[in-house]
């Protein structure tokens, strides 16, 4: 009793793979800002980080 069962490969639609990274992308986006503010605000505003080295601080990260 061999059987043998072959994989099929799905073929996605361009049109589909391009929404669902712009949806990825927007969610990505909007979750790192949330994310960035919130840490801003916390280490600034609670912990007492002068302003101008969170700005540097965020300008090494993005480097």
């Amino acid at each position: 009793m061999n059987v043998q069962t072959g994989l099929v490969e799905e073929v996605v639609p361009v049109k589909s793979r391009i929404a669902i990274s712009a949806g990825d992308a927007a969610t990505a986006i909007l979750q790192s800002l949330a994310a960035s503010g919130a840490l801003t605000y916390y280490f600034v505003s609670l912990r007492g980080l002068d302003a101008k080295l969170a700005g540097i601080v965020w300008l090494l990260f993005g480097i």
